[in-house]
């Protein structure tokens, strides 16, 4: 028997069956979308398109089951994006994604609310037009009829577990907590932050732990994508926190670090941080798919997607010309990388910036370049600018008071032996790597197995999670890359007044 993990993201979803004995990936699929921009800073998801990659990839790992047939499936997915469906559970528009820029004015898209400090307190979330609620207030005074005619805003976790089969839509705390409408302290949909917009908790799904069974597939759903009848449906969680189960970062001093669309640390802690951190460093406090356990995110929006933006503008032709070879351009280019740092200082704002500022008027910068510079070098560029926005996170969390000794890679950037190094060498900290990649759809499978056997997290972390390579930091180029890291933090600074005047006279 096995257990299947899905993970919906912003680019693309896939999904993997693990073996119920050993957590062994048996089969699995990934399928790739894009997203839409109707307005320029406008990023949309079109959920028929989600769900039927959501159905491809489902497909094609029932067919790798071979014997093994599946008995539950556990849904991770990234935050924010919300669908509006209608009573009968017809889509009523497209999501509006965390990348979109449509709202410039946090404070006048949560006119007539609570306090923000006060919503931050509730929350653990720190203020940012992201969230789920301040794209519903943005819908209601910019398209009513969809709010007036919409049953419920599902995230992609309950809105594929709802297509799949769960006739009651029902999201797990840690999904939850991504609206900015959940008081992720006592667990529930906050009557406060909703009663103040005049909103009900019904609009969104009920609420439950992580790994609890929500129902069964639909029998229908089931024959189409041949999936067994009676195949359990779970409650899992954010993405980032379903990985960081799948790679065992459930102690603090540990963290993981996603490479995905979105390049993000997750480390993990017992107690949360106080209001002050979260209000300071934008540092969130956010439930962790194990009970009892909080976890963090410090991440950087354009991320892995600025390796989608560099094949798909940049390389265009030579990605076209390897497809047609049947090979992977990422591979292919990721091991062709210059030795040592490239040169350029890359500032990766492509989409605004991510934590610790939170910057929607900032753009992506390269400095550094002269007529040597290559496409080697500025593709490795590109990785180390991801990189060092990370490690300046990274020093924000420590003096927020969370350790963090060592690095677990998860996502596609993770099996990149070049990127790892690099990850290493500039964090000057030990970066390892599982046999299994695909952390949020091992942490699916884990959930399964918790709630159909009783299995503890801790045990299963030890039978089912197998380390595959560590990647020491190497000291001459930790060396280096600190030189390069404060001319990185200087530039951040000097072009901050530049930015912020381009973008006002872009938006003219």
């Amino acid at each position: 028997m096995s257990y299947i993990g899905l993970d919906v993201g912003l680019s693309g979803c896939k999904a993997c069956l693990f073996s119920e004995q050993d957590g062994r990936l048996l089969a699995g699929g990934y399928r790739e979308y894009g997203m839409e921009s109707p307005q320029p800073g406008w990023a949309e998801l079109d959920p028929a398109v989600v769900w039927r990659a959501v159905r491809d990839v489902l497909e094609a790992a029932a067919a790798g089951a071979n014997g093994d047939a599946p008995r539950a499936l556990c849904v991770s997915s990234h935050g924010e994006s919300a669908v509006p469906v209608d009573r009968d559970g017809r889509d009523l528009a497209r999501a509006i994604t965390p990348v979109d820029r449509r709202i410039s004015d946090l404070h006048g898209a949560m006119a007539g609310g609570l306090p923000i400090p006060e919503m931050v307190r509730i929350t653990g979330q720190p203020p940012h037009p992201m969230y789920t609620l301040p794209r519903m207030l943005w819908l209601r005074r910019n398209a009513r009829d969809v709010v007036d005619k919409a049953w419920k805003f599902l995230c992609f976790q309950e809105y594929v577990l709802f297509r799949l089969g769960a006739r009651e839509p029902a999201t797990s705390f840690s999904q939850a907590a991504r609206t900015w409408a959940f008081d992720v302290y006592r667990r529930e949909w906050s009557r406060a932050i909703l009663d103040s917009h005049g909103l009900a908790p019904e609009i969104f799904a009920r609420a439950v732990p992580a790994g609890q069974v929500v129902g069964e597939i639909d029998p229908a759903v089931a024959d189409e994508l041949r999936l067994p009848r009676g195949l359990k449906l779970l409650t899992g969680g954010h993405d980032q926190s379903c990985g960081a189960l799948g790679v065992g970062v459930l102690r603090p001093g540990l963290a993981v670090d996603s490479t995905g669309t979105v390049e993000c640390i997750t480390p993990t802690f017992n107690r949360p941080l106080a209001p002050e951190v979260v209000l300071e460093y934008n540092l969130c406090n956010s439930p962790h798919v194990v009970d009892g356990l909080f976890v963090t995110f410090a991440w950087n929006v354009t991320g892995g997607s600025l390796l989608k933006w560099y094949r798909d503008k940049i390389a265009v032709y030579e990605a076209r010309a390897l497809a047609g070879q049947g090979r992977d351009f990422y591979a292919e280019r990721l091991g062709d990388l210059p030795v040592g740092p490239s040169g350029l200082l890359v500032l990766p704002h492509f989409a605004g910036s991510g934590t610790p500022w939170y910057w929607q008027d900032s753009y992506g910068a390269v400095l550094g370049l002269d007529f040597d510079t290559d496409r080697p070098r500025l593709l490795k560029g590109l990785i180390e600018g991801v990189t060092y926005e990370m490690k300046y996170n990274l020093a924000i969390m420590q003096k927020s008071g969370l350790r963090v000794d060592r690095f677990v890679a998860v996502g596609g950037g993770a099996r990149s032996d070049e990127w790892l190094q690099v990850k290493a060498d500039i964090f000057g900290l030990p970066v390892s790597r599982t046999t299994v990649t695909e952390g949020a759809c091992l942490g699916c499978a884990m959930m399964c197995a918790h709630a159909l056997d009783g299995a503890a997290y801790d045990d299963l972390a030890l039978r089912w999670i197998q380390p595959a390579r560590v990647f020491e930091p190497r000291p001459a180029f930790v060396s280096r890359y600190a030189d390069y890291f404060g001319l990185y933090c200087r530039m951040m600074d000097t072009l901050r007044p530049v930015q912020t005047a381009l973008h006002a006279l872009r938006r003219t």
